[in-house]
């Protein structure tokens, strides 16, 4: 038996090198030479030239900086409007996937599409839709008698118009989800977590039913109702085993 864990062991660090060091090669190593970097003043256009160590006075420059205040903000705009669409519309969206409707497969495979198209081929697809004269929206405001506008080049509608085109990919997720994730697996009516016993496959939690009638379903054979910081009496109290 000690021989097998050890060999076990083995060959799970062969596994393991190559994803450490590519993890180490494309995400350690340049966070450290930036920060490496941000003590130093140099210039991208000199490559041969020393790097003089300056301190904090790089971090001080940018800090008092009325720009980077400026981007700081307009960053945080932009996370309040894309989080709060994305939060509200993907929960929807993965509440009327989940239903037993015809065609939801489908609809479903359409959802996943932005998902999987590179960020640079999406800002590519809403550069032409934002073109201000030649662009597909403002083409079809035309119809309406809206007159072009400058999505990506006022600052009135450029925000706006990142913000839908981020929308637009981060949405489609959320809308993916499982039901009982959506819901949170919570049964309401005891406010209890249904998780699987250790060795069996996880089941679907029974519908909100009366308790008499859920003790009685057959499906309920290798669940078990557990709460986060689970004791004896909350399993108790859930209609569960301690």
């Amino acid at each position: 038996m000690a021989y097998i864990r050890k060999r076990n062991r083995r060959i799970f660090l062969i596994f393991m090198v190559p994803a450490i060091l590519v993890l180490f090669c494309t995400t350690i190593y340049p966070m450290l030479y930036a920060g490496y970097l941000s003590f130093r003043s140099y210039d991208l256009a000199k490559l041969f030239v020393p790097r003089i160590f300056v301190g904090w006075a790089n971090y001080r420059e940018i800090l008092s900086s009325s720009e980077f205040l400026h981007t700081l903000t307009v960053t945080f705009k932009l996370m309040l409007m894309t989080l709060s669409v994305q939060l509200v519309l993907g929960v929807g969206l993965a509440l009327l996937v989940t239903q037993r409707l015809p065609g939801m497969g489908v609809i479903r495979t359409l959802l996943l599409i932005p998902m999987m198209i590179s960020p640079v081929i999406v800002g590519l697809v809403w550069l032409f839709l934002y073109f201000p004269e030649l662009g597909y929206l403002n083409y079809f405001l035309s119809f309406f008698g809206v007159s072009p506008i400058p999505w990506i080049t006022s600052t009135q509608w450029a925000l706006w118009a990142i913000a839908m085109a981020d929308i637009w990919q981060r949405l489609i997720p959320l809308s993916q989800a499982d039901p009982d994730f959506v819901s949170g697996g919570v049964d309401a009516p005891f406010g209890c977590h249904y998780v699987p016993i250790h060795g069996q496959p996880a089941r679907k939690r029974p519908p909100d039913l009366p308790p008499g009638v859920r003790e009685a379903l057959p499906g309920r054979r290798g669940m078990r109702p557990s709460m986060p910081g689970t004791s004896a009496g909350r399993s108790a109290a859930c209609g569960g085993p301690a």
